[in-house]
């Protein structure tokens, strides 16, 4: 190799090609770093910064198989320490796979939040979590939890499994990197409806590993907003789980909340059963970046919004993105009783207001001018 002119360039250089090449031809970086062992070390924290386990099933054969792969080529190259992001994924159900967020060497959180949004939510009739409670269903994921134990740089876990998260894989992130931000975008909790709150699920949600999660499960139906269970036939209010979760998860920072139905509703009073288990706990969270998103004709209406700021400090908040049409009170509530202090980036859908916008020219005292002078100013 140091014949070779490329193997002659600065440091600098190289990385920058292999940047490149990471972000536009990463077969192309792969080939380069085959042709020999230099190559190869210096290309390694592009090709294995981010790395992907897909599950065509969720079962212990497949899992084993899937995993058993990736760990016998990150000990071919010695690559381990090498992992930054490690992604578990289910199969789309459109036929198509995600691209790999590409970040190398510097930890990109915009990246890891754009392949969130990006991975297309589980149809509702069939996006039910399996439960992990049992021994049979933890032991299935042990090689993952195995391979999780030998990746010291491990920043994120992205995980997307039907299943809910194991507690093989939540003990093996706290034992090798506590400092590891745990992504779920399948989030469910089974035991709302029970007497006392699984301790596997109160570990999940207490865990400082826990940093955003995505919400799936909130539907339509008989005008109330409710969040269905593993067997189909429980549901449980939006309003408990998201109190629920902003109570006892002290590092989550980010939700993506998406409602299936035509509108948003939250019942005036929520089974008395689940409220008392959880009024001793209630606090309000700080999440950072908050998604409401929903089917389409969907509405955000006021008591949605009312209850996220019941459950977070919108004060906190430094991106809200709401891609469903608000409703006239939503706006006013959001103009008048709430504060965005710490608010970076938004995006409101306004289009139910579009009609009306033409002769409010001119009008200032309108929903719409309340709440963008509510807003910080931040200098040009």
């Amino acid at each position: 190799m140091a014949d070779c002119p490329f193997a002659r360039c600065p440091t600098e250089v190289v990385h920058t090609i292999l940047s490149y090449l990471d972000h536009t031809s990463p077969l192309s970086l792969r080939a380069l770093a085959y042709t020999s062992k230099d190559f190869l070390l210096v290309s390694s924290p592009f090709i294995y910064h981010t790395v992907r386990i897909q599950l065509d099933r969720e079962d212990h054969e497949t899992i084993s198989t899937k995993t058993n792969r990736l760990y016998r080529e990150l000990e071919w190259v010695n690559a381990f320490s090498e992992v930054r992001c490690l992604i578990i994924e289910p199969p789309r159900y459109d036929g198509k796979q995600n691209s790999l967020p590409s970040t190398p060497i510097k930890r990109d959180v915009n990246a890891l939040r754009q392949y969130v949004l990006d991975t297309p939510s589980v149809p509702c009739q069939i996006n039910f979590q399996y439960s992990t409670t049992t021994q049979e269903a933890d032991d299935m994921w042990l090689p993952i939890a195995n391979l999780l134990r030998q990746l010291p740089s491990l920043d994120d876990l992205l995980y997307g499994g039907l299943h809910q998260f194991a507690p093989c894989l939540l003990k093996a992130i706290h034992e090798n990197s506590s400092s590891c931000q745990l992504w779920l975008n399948n989030f469910k909790l089974h035991s709302l409806g029970a007497e006392k709150i699984d301790s596997h699920e109160l570990a999940l949600l207490s865990s400082p590993c826990l940093y955003s999660i995505k919400l799936d499960g909130f539907a339509h139906e008989d005008n109330a907003s409710m969040y269905r269970s593993l067997d189909q036939e429980n549901v449980y209010d939006e309003e408990t789980i998201c109190r629920t979760v902003a109570s006892l998860s002290p590092n989550l920072k980010e939700i993506h909340a998406h409602y299936c139905g035509d509108q948003a509703y939250i019942p005036t009073e929520e089974p008395e059963e689940q409220q008392n288990r959880i009024e001793d706990q209630i606090t309000r969270g700080s999440l950072q970046y908050l998604s409401i998103r929903g089917d389409e004709n969907k509405t955000i209406n006021k008591e949605t919004v009312t209850m996220w700021n019941d459950c977070t400090d919108f004060s906190a908040l430094r991106t809200l993105r709401v891609t469903n049409p608000l409703r006239h009170q939503a706006l006013e509530f959001l103009a008048n009783d709430c504060s965005f202090t710490s608010l970076e980036s938004l995006e409101l859908n306004l289009s139910l207001f579009a009609t009306r916008l033409a002769w409010r020219l001119g009008q200032f005292d309108t929903p719409e001018t309340r709440f963008l002078c509510s807003l910080p100013l931040y200098p040009p």
